[in-house]
C-alpha cells in the first residue's frame, strides 16, 4: 500500500499541467515580440527632422543638431523637387496677366460646376506658390539658422555668467541672487517672421490700403454725381471733385481693379 502510494506521488504531471506551464513561459516572448514590434513601428513612423534638444540637469542649454538628418532631409526635398516639377501646371499658373486680372481662367470650371458636382480631379493641382514644399522648405532653412543662433546665444550669456559668479568670490547670497543661468530656447515666433515676413507683411499691407481706397473711391464718385444732378446747373463743375465725365469713366474703372 505504501509503495501504490509512492508510486501515486512520483507520477509525472499530466498533459494539461505541461502545456500550461509552456503556455505560461511562452507568454512573455511573446510580449516581447509585441513590444518589439511596436517599436519597430514607431522607429519607422517618426518625422525626419533635425534634433534639437534644449535642456539639462544643471540648468545648461545643450542644442545639437543632427547633420546626418539634415542631409537625408535635403535629398529629400531635391526628390519632392523632382515630383514637383512632374507635377502639371494649374490653370492658374497658364493663365495670362490679364486672365488673372479678370479671373477669366476659372470659367471653363464655372461652366462645368454649372453642370456637375466639381471633384478634386476637376480642379486640379493647385498653383506653384500655394503648395506647402516651399512653406516647408523656408521653414526648415530658418529653424536651423535660428537653432544655431540660438546656440551662440547661449555660449556667450553662459560665460558672462560664469564670469559674475567669479567675481563675487563664493559669497552664497550674491550667487542665489544671480541664481542659475537659464538658457534660451529657439523661437518658432521669429522663424515663422524670417520664413514669411519682412517685405512679404509690409506688401500684404501695401495690398490692402490700396484695396481700402479702391473700394472707398466708388462711393465718394457716386456722390459726386449725385450733387452733379442736384444743383440743376450742367455748366457749372467748381462744386465738383472731378468732371462728370470723368465720374462715369471711374465708376466703370476702379471696380475693375
Amino acid at each position: 500500500m505504501t509503495k501504490d502510494a509512492e508510486a501515486v506521488v512520483d507520477c509525472p504531471p499530466a498533459a494539461a499541467d505541461v502545456a500550461s506551464s509552456h503556455t505560461a513561459n511562452a507568454e512573455p516572448a511573446e510580449d516581447a515580440l509585441e513590444e518589439v514590434a511596436i517599436d519597430d513601428i514607431i522607429e519607422e513612423k517618426k518625422i525626419d527632422m533635425p534634433d534639437v534638444e534644449v535642456g539639462g540637469s544643471n540648468g545648461d542649454a545643450v542644442i545639437a543638431i543632427n547633420k546626418k538628418d539634415a542631409n537625408a532631409n535635403t535629398a529629400n526635398n531635391d526628390t519632392s523637387d523632382s515630383s514637383i516639377a512632374a507635377i502639371a501646371p494649374s490653370t492658374e499658373d497658364q493663365a495670362s496677366t490679364l486672365s488673372k486680372w479678370l479671373l477669366l481662367y476659372l470659367t471653363p470650371l464655372l461652366k462645368l460646376g454649372g453642370t456637375q458636382i466639381l471633384t478634386a480631379s476637376d480642379v486640379g493641382p493647385p498653383s506653384k506658390c500655394d503648395r506647402a514644399h516651399h512653406c516647408y522648405s523656408s521653414v526648415q532653412e530658418q529653424w536651423l539658422k535660428e537653432v544655431e543662433r540660438t546656440r551662440l546665444l547661449n555660449e556667450k550669456g553662459r560665460l558672462l555668467h560664469e564670469e559674475k559668479l567669479a567675481k563675487i568670490d563664493g559669497a552664497d547670497f550674491k550667487s542665489e541672487k544671480i541664481g542659475q543661468y537659464v538658457p534660451k530656447v529657439p523661437s518658432l515666433a521669429k522663424v515663422l517672421w524670417h520664413a514669411f515676413g519682412y517685405w512679404r507683411i509690409w506688401y500684404a499691407i501695401l495690398l490692402y490700403i490700396i484695396s481700402a481706397l479702391l473700394q472707398f473711391l466708388p462711393v465718394l464718385i457716386l456722390n459726386d454725381l449725385v450733387r452733379y444732378f442736384q444743383m440743376g446747373s450742367p455748366d457749372n463743375f467748381n462744386a465738383l471733385l472731378f468732371h462728370p465725365w470723368g465720374d462715369v469713366v471711374g465708376l466703370f474703372i476702379f471696380p475693375l481693379i
